[in-house]
């Protein structure tokens, strides 16, 4: 699946990429060469294993002690950055979602039409779960868990910018006659699609899974069939 997984590498085996964007702080402190001091440099790499971790056990399954050993820092350290563990889970999903949301966001420009607006957030999503293949599967668990804590976890990461998303789709609806068209159920189609693609079919069938979600002809496939999709949910809500 790439390099991006390395839920079963060994401790100490996690490579930091110092450009990488640390949830809490827009300003990460650094050094006068330009590199992130050692402080940012171990938050950093908590929080690349804390990605890795949450996805395959989900927020109750992880300990601290399990998210520190592959980076070599004791779960009781992990505490010196991140003050607790649902701190800690909050902000990895901000670390691992960020960047997709910004993504996204810089297609809520009104002037793009709908159509090319939706295949666009489409093609966002499946790119960056190509890039980041446990982005996923963190999603997929955490917003099925259902568990007070997680909902209230999830909510203000992604709420805000699932409402902006209904709301752009909802602000062409009257210009271009769609009145039938509805905004949530369009994002979720195209959510679910890229979600159990990438993450649920290949947990329900595991070894009886028949492809290689990652393999980039398909993923060039699942891209042709996302941009006919919203082709005919968009000429669908017209015609009605």
């Amino acid at each position: 699946m790439g390099a991006a997984s390395i839920g079963n590498k060994r401790a100490g085996t996690i490579k930091v990429d110092e450009n990488a964007d640390i949830a809490d702080a827009a300003q990460p402190k650094r050094r006068k060469d330009g590199r992130l001091t050692k402080a940012e440099r171990t938050k950093l790499k908590i929080l690349q294993s804390a990605e890795q971790v949450f996805a395959e056990h989900g927020y109750e399954g992880t300990t601290l002690d399990a998210i520190g050993a592959p980076v070599d820092v004791l779960g009781t350290a992990v505490l010196y950055h991140f003050k607790n563990k649902q701190v800690l889970y909050q902000e990895t999903l901000r670390y691992v979602f960020k960047p997709l949301t910004m993504r996204v966001a810089a297609d809520f420009d009104g002037s793009l039409p709908l159509e090319e607006m939706l295949t666009d957030i489409g093609l966002a999503m499946v790119q960056y779960s190509v890039e980041r293949p446990t982005s996923t599967k963190l999603f997929m668990r955490e917003a099925a868990a259902g568990t007070q804590e997680s909902l209230t976890i999830i909510g203000p990461v992604f709420g805000k910018t699932l409402q902006n998303l209904f709301d752009a789709v909802e602000d062409q609806k009257a210009s271009r006659k769609l009145a039938n068209l509805d905004p949530v159920l369009a994002i979720a189609m195209l959510i679910g699609l890229n979600g159990f693609y990438f993450s649920g079919f290949p947990t329900l069938m595991a070894e009886r899974l028949s492809y290689d979600p990652f393999d980039p002809e398909r993923v060039e496939n699942l891209k042709t069939s996302i941009r006919l999709l919203v082709e005919l949910l968009i000429k669908s809500a017209s015609d009605s």
